[in-house]
């Protein structure tokens, strides 16, 4: 497992930021909490999160949700915020999906989601960069590939003020 790809930095950005004394839930959607063997560069959840779970003495609730939502915008305004560590994306359409439905953001500062996220919207993660890891170069390995590193200690403090001032000021959050 890499410490550089997103959901390890977001799982642990969480973990950094809660307990199991705090009254939160992290709902992660995904497909699947095992990849399919026809597709051996998903992510393996099950996997990801007894590696950072393990040992963990009081961890806060985590949830995972692998079936489908037939209305997706329901469970983004069921949530606080709707959060992606991703160091690459093209666009990030969920996170227009939440920004449409009025929700909170919390998204690095880096990638094709800033199409549409601004301060003004979103609390973004202060991101430097990085060489890609080939663990995130899915068909070819490309050695000056360049990808966002969001910074967890950031992302952490982002959730926990959403999570101590869930209806606080958005504009100044750098």
């Amino acid at each position: 497992l890499s410490l550089h790809d997103a959901l390890p930095i977001f799982i642990g950005a969480y973990l950094e930021a809660f307990t199991g004394d705090d009254d939160i839930c992290l709902v992660l959607k995904t497909k699947f909490l095992q990849p399919a063997q026809d597709k051996p560069f998903e992510v393996d959840v099950r996997v990801i999160l007894e590696w950072l779970l393990k040992d963990r003495a009081n961890p806060p609730e985590i949830e995972v949700v692998t079936s489908f939502v037939p209305d997706i915008g329901s469970l983004y305004t069921a949530c606080d915020a709707i959060v992606s560590m991703s160091s690459c994306e093209g666009f990030w359409l969920p996170g227009l999906e939440a920004l449409a439905c009025g929700c909170v953001i919390i998204a690095p500062r880096h990638g094709g989601q800033l199409d549409f996220l601004n301060d003004e919207n979103a609390l973004l993660v202060n991101t430097s960069e990085m060489k890609a890891p080939l663990s995130m170069q899915y068909w070819t390995h490309a050695p000056d590939a360049v990808v966002g590193d969001p910074d967890t200690r950031h992302c952490a403090e982002l959730m926990r003020r959403v999570y101590t001032d869930p209806a606080g000021d958005r504009k100044s959050v750098v």
